[in-house]
């Protein structure tokens, strides 16, 4: 699930870097993450979480409403997505 995630969020990377999208955004849900792109240009994706991965992001990430690319909450949670998936 986390290699599932990891490649979601490369995806959504590369179109902020290709100009298909200006940035997104990430929400931690009760089962999952939901990616948001900002404007047009893609569509949102929901990506299921074992509940002891999606627990484990809201305590992290507690009383942040959203993980916008490029800032420093979104460098950690994409370092556990590729660090969890190397273990995995």
């Amino acid at each position: 699930m986390t290699r599932m995630v990891a490649r979601a969020l490369q995806e959504y990377e590369t179109l902020v870097k290709k100009g298909a999208i200006a940035s997104f955004s990430v929400t931690i849900e009760d089962r999952g993450i939901l990616i948001t792109p900002a404007g047009t240009g893609a569509d949102a994706q929901r990506v299921p979480l074992i509940e002891e991965v999606a627990d484990t992001l809201h305590v992290f990430f507690y009383n942040v409403p959203a993980i916008d690319y490029g800032t420093y909450d979104y460098t950690s949670l994409n370092s556990f997505f590729h660090d969890s998936g190397q273990a995995m």
